[in-house]
């Protein structure tokens, strides 16, 4: 069984932060996201977002971005 993807504001939600936050963390390439067109926009793997997640801890400044 795959697991399903997770939008912005889903992931939002999760960690707390806009979804403007996540955008630019999208758009920066810290975070992997795939694109889908018109009102769709964002789609996470929660694997990608667990690894961005995992990769950010104890980094205080990045954190708070």
């Amino acid at each position: 069984m795959t697991e399903e993807l997770l939008s912005v504001e889903d992931v939002s939600r999760r960690i707390g932060v806009h979804a403007q936050t996540v955008r630019g963390w999208i758009k920066d390439g810290d975070l992997r996201a795939l694109r889908f067109g018109g009102r769709t926009g964002y789609k996470i793997e929660p694997g990608d977002l667990q690894a961005f997640l995992e990769s950010r801890k104890g980094d205080t400044k990045k954190a708070a971005a």
